[in-house]
């Protein structure tokens, strides 16, 4: 038990909050159960826990007071010195109840951007210009990637010239037919011969479109998948660009809560990259709750300013659920 215990004795460290509340609550029962059944095996993990007590209620920047784990931690090592488990876990489960109000109504969540998409390659042809890096600000329009289509041009200038040709021979095909000097099959394969040459112009000019790709929004270069001069195939992921302006929020709540939670409610988010604290306000709700876990995706926006907040960090929501939300909660509690 020992060998176990030390083995999960980084839980014990201040920045793994989530895995040392269970740790604890296990340690707490085994206290109590060997103190009962053998004293000898629990008067060890008395010495281990006591120990291993400036772990359980030592200090760190990572430390949140509101944290149930970190609460539970300082009632625990309290205790670790009484001669039996009884307090420990008496203390401890205080501890937690007291503070389960504060964290009861948190859920994890990460930001992303309003809008994003991957440019790829429409056509087979090399890189001419690649302007922008990782990370770069553009404007709406601008042009991310130029390809070389010189022969995409030269291939429309001999198309028009054949069309021309055409055009003049349809024109003669069709006065020897009003002079009676030819037939109605021969004028009409003239004007379909016409026809489609203005029709291969068309595709080729479409081609020649795809041979710049402007940007569909302002934003930032999140990832460069090619350099200029590659020569990517058609469908290849060129670039990946994520909108400008503040970042949404997606949480993941128990969806017992939708009962309070609905658009327009309001939490403070505060993000782990930065340590600030923002006001935001959900926009939505998921259209369907996971039946397994029993949570729903839920979809939010900052309410003032977002300053530092980037695309894929993460942090916690705090909710503030109305006052008979709380009541109900204690008096299944007591």
């Amino acid at each position: 038990m020992i060998l176990r215990l030390n083995a999960r004795q980084s839980l014990l460290k201040p920045s793994n909050a989530p895995q040392r509340m269970s740790l604890y609550m296990r340690l707490a029962v085994s206290m109590m159960c060997l103190s009962l059944s053998m004293p000898a095996h629990g008067q060890l993990l008395r010495s281990y826990l006591n120990q291993n007590s400036s772990n359980l209620s030592e200090a760190s920047p990572h430390a949140d007071p509101h944290s149930s784990a970190d609460r539970f931690a300082q009632a625990a090592s309290s205790s670790t010195s009484s001669l039996d488990g009884a307090a420990f876990f008496s203390n401890a489960q205080t501890a937690f109840q007291d503070s389960s109000d504060a964290a009861i109504f948190d859920a994890r969540g990460v930001l992303k951007a309003v809008q994003s998409a991957q440019i790829s390659a429409r056509i087979p042809a090399t890189i001419a210009e690649l302007p922008y890096k990782n990370g770069q600000y553009f404007d709406s329009g601008a042009l991310l990637v130029s390809f070389n289509c010189a022969r995409e041009r030269a291939e429309l200038e001999a198309l028009q010239h054949a069309h021309a040709a055409l055009s003049v021979k349809h024109q003669n095909t069709l006065e020897l037919y009003n002079a009676g000097a030819a037939g109605q099959l021969d004028e009409a394969i003239a004007q379909a011969e016409t026809a489609r040459a203005a029709a291969d112009i068309k595709v080729t000019q479409s081609r020649l479109t795809e041979c710049e790709i402007y940007a569909p929004f302002a934003g930032y270069v999140q990832t460069r998948h090619v350099s200029p001069h590659d020569t990517p195939a058609a469908g290849t992921p060129l670039l990946s660009i994520l909108r400008a302006g503040k970042p949404e929020i997606t949480l993941i709540a128990p969806s017992a809560w939708m009962r309070w939670m609905k658009a327009g409610t309001s939490f403070e988010f505060t993000i782990d990259e930065t340590a600030n604290t923002h006001k935001a306000k959900i926009t939505r709700l998921g259209a369907a709750v996971d039946p397994v876990s029993q949570t729903i995706e839920v979809t939010a926006h900052f309410t003032g300013s977002a300053k530092g907040a980037l695309s894929g960090m993460s942090g916690i929501a705090r909710f503030d659920p109305p006052q008979s939300v709380k009541d109900a909660l204690a008096m299944r509690q007591n």
